[in-house]
C-alpha cells in the first residue's frame, strides 16, 4: 500500500510538472532588491493580480494577464504620440483597469511603456520624475536573485537566464 501511494504521488507530480500551465508572478524590482506587486486596479480601488502565463513551454514570450474572478483580462500598452505609454487591462465589456505597482507600505507606482524599438516596448515602474525600475516575470519554482552587474533579475534553474518584461506589438 505504501508503494502504491508513493507511486501515485510521483505520478501526480510528473503530470503536474509536464501538463500544468506554468504561471509566473509579475513584480517591479527596486535596486535594493525590494519586490513591488503589480496589480490591475479598477475605478473604485479594487486590486486584481497580474500574472504571466507560459505558453507551450516558451519562457521567452509570456502572456501577461490581469485576473478578476478567475477570468483572464488582457493587458495592453496604449501607444500615443509621447512616452511613457500607459498600461491598461481591458475586459470583455470594455471596462478599463489601470496597471500599478504597490509596495508593502501601499505606495503606488505607475507601470508604463517607457520606450519602443520596433514592435518591442520596454515596461517600467515609474517613481518620481526620472526613476524607472524594471518590471519582471518571476517563475514560482525558480530561485531568484538580483544580479548587481546587469541590474536584471536572474533566474537560476539549470542555467542562468534573464527574464525582462516587454510587450510585442
Amino acid at each position: 500500500m505504501k508503494n502504491l501511494i508513493s507511486t501515485l504521488g510521483i505520478s501526480l507530480l510528473w503530470i503536474t510538472c509536464n501538463f500544468a500551465q506554468e504561471i509566473w508572478n509579475v513584480k517591479a524590482i527596486f535596486p535594493d532588491g525590494i519586490l513591488v506587486d503589480v496589480k490591475a486596479i479598477d475605478e473604485v480601488g479594487n486590486k486584481y493580480d497580474v500574472k504571466a502565463y507560459v505558453e507551450n513551454k516558451n519562457t521567452q514570450f509570456l502572456d501577461v494577464k490581469a485576473i478578476k474572478d478567475g477570468k483572464q483580462i488582457p493587458i495592453k500598452i496604449l501607444m500615443g504620440d509621447s512616452e511613457p505609454f500607459p498600461g491598461k487591462a481591458i475586459d470583455m465589456s470594455g471596462k478599463i483597469y489601470d496597471i500599478k505597482g504597490f509596495s508593502k507600505t501601499n505606495i503606488k507606482y505607475d507601470i508604463k511603456g517607457v520606450s519602443a524599438m520596433g514592435n518591442v516596448i520596454s515596461i517600467k515602474a515609474l517613481a518620481g520624475n526620472k526613476e524607472q525600475y524594471g518590471v519582471k516575470a518571476i517563475s514560482l519554482t525558480a530561485l531568484c536573485m538580483i544580479s548587481k552587474e546587469s541590474n536584471f533579475l536572474t533566474i537560476n534553474k539549470k542555467e542562468k537566464s534573464t527574464v525582462k518584461l516587454t510587450m510585442l506589438m
